[in-house]
């Protein structure tokens, strides 16, 4: 998990807060943690080290299950 103060709160580190989860504007996911972040710290940058582009990962855990279908239905 990435986090400055992972370790400051509690010895296992800190629990995360719960996020609701917005897709595409139709549908929202209620108490949603965010239990992982990945980046590409390769990708183009400029003179400044800001990304330019990349690709973000986030791994979600949430209290309800929700089917691909779900999801898919929502945009048709």
């Amino acid at each position: 998990m990435i986090s400055p103060e992972l370790k400051d709160a509690s010895i296992g580190g800190r629990i995360p807060e719960r996020v609701t989860l917005n897709i595409g504007r139709r549908i929202n996911i209620i108490d949603v943690a965010i239990q992982d972040i990945s980046f590409d710290l390769d990708a183009p940058g400029d003179s400044n080290g800001h990304f330019l582009k990349n690709t973000v990962n986030l791994q979600l855990t949430g209290s309800s299950i929700y089917n691909s279908s779900d999801i898919v239905r929502a945009f048709q």
